[in-house]
């Protein structure tokens, strides 16, 4: 049985995603299954929630790097057409204290390009995190490393369905 409003699991749980939270997408499109493929993850695609605790709470905006490059967009707008599922990491309360800190390091990268050359790359091999282009696991990892969040240690930019295994966020549940 489909659900009548795609937005129904979101909307239960948007009230407790917050800042430096990532989601992890399922798209149904041939180059998510492509990319599920190589990597061998269920998900193909890594973003991170930014809210604007001075001005707009109410609203959940995700931060991502996609073929225009690295830009925020609301969460809900995102959701709307897309057709995939959606799992959220949620960041583990001992880590709260990063928050800003994640946020403030990955907005800084907004307006970069898309590194088509090592999302490529990471088909075949692993590629380090450089912060002048960004495919989207990469963007998520560097806001994380650059806010001190303390990861596991990783040489290598993390693929979409890695971040789980770095022990800072709680196990992924799906919200859409």
């Amino acid at each position: 049985m489909t659900c009548p409003d795609p937005l129904k699991m979101y909307h239960a749980w948007r009230y407790a995603i917050w800042t430096g939270d990532l989601l992890e997408w399922a798209s149904d499109t041939a180059l998510g299954h492509v990319i599920r493929w190589f990597t061998g993850y269920d998900v193909n695609h890594t973003s991170m929630i930014i809210r604007f605790r001075n001005f707009d709470q109410a609203r959940v905006y995700n931060l991502e790097a996609l073929k225009p490059g690295v830009y925020p967009n609301l969460l809900s707008r995102r959701l709307k057409n897309f057709r995939g599922r959606v799992y959220w990491l949620q960041l583990k309360p001992e880590f709260d204290v990063y928050r800003a800190a994640i946020a403030r390091e990955g907005l800084k990268y907004v307006g970069l390009k898309y590194d088509y050359r090592s999302l490529l790359k990471q088909a075949v091999s692993r590629v380090s995190a450089q912060a002048d282009a960004f495919f989207c696991s990469e963007l998520c990892y560097l806001a994380n490393q650059d806010a001190g969040l303390p990861m596991t240690d990783q040489t290598y930019a993390p693929q979409p369905g890695e971040f789980a295994r770095l022990g800072v966020y709680k196990s992924k549940l799906q919200i859409f």
